[in-house]
């Protein structure tokens, strides 16, 4: 795991402790589609047009973005939120470690 990751551990202690992060299910569509449901609290946004929601995010908060195996999307936005100015982060092994791990998802 690099400096730029959180695992899911980590990820549940944060969030058991109320943690004030930014949650962002950054999945393709496919993958949402598939399985629309959220790690509790996260906002869904699409990863493709970053440019026209990052402006509208709370710079002061970390943000922890996942997608479905925690690769290629949830890098590019972290990468991308970083070069913003945020503190910025992605769930290592994204939504799939999360469920591996016994984490919980929402509808909402």
């Amino acid at each position: 795991m690099n400096s730029g990751q959180v695992d899911t551990k980590q990820l549940r202690t944060w969030l058991a402790e109320g943690k004030p992060l930014l949650l962002l299910d950054v999945r393709n569509a496919k993958d949402f589609a598939a399985s629309p449901k959220r790690i509790p609290g996260a906002l869904k946004l699409d990863a493709e047009v970053i440019g026209n929601w990052v402006a509208m995010l709370p710079p002061e908060r970390e943000v922890v973005a996942y997608c479905q195996h925690g690769q290629r999307l949830s890098n590019l936005v972290k990468d991308a939120l970083l070069a913003r100015g945020f503190q910025a982060r992605n769930l290592a092994g994204g939504l799939d470690a999360w469920l591996e791990a016994g984490g919980e998802l929402t509808e909402r």
